[in-house]
């Protein structure tokens, strides 16, 4: 069976928003909501639950800023195998 918490990788947006955040740190709820045009709703649910789950995290920017979002330790991890991944389907295309 799957580890607790391994599923949220399965639900739509979530290795986008991750790697997003990895390539991106810094960026904020409005940017990730918007990255795409369609899935607006989705995605701001899922941001949500990846801070619930360990792998995001929210920091407060200057004032003018509001919030942004940043890897925990644990999303850093994650991210990593996400980007190896990224970065072998890349090498091979992803016909294989």
């Amino acid at each position: 069976t799957m580890p607790e918490g391994l599923s949220i990788l399965g639900e739509r947006y979530t290795i986008d928003i991750i790697l997003m955040v990895h390539d991106k740190p810094g960026i904020n709820k409005t940017e990730i909501i918007r990255s795409s045009p369609s899935g607006e709703r989705t995605r701001a649910v899922r941001v949500d639950e990846l801070v619930e789950a360990g792998i995001l995290e929210t920091v407060e920017g200057e004032h003018w800023r509001g919030l942004y979002y940043k890897l925990t330790e644990f999303g850093q991890e994650v991210a990593a195998s996400l980007v190896t991944l990224r970065n072998t389907f890349g090498k091979y295309g992803a016909e294989n």
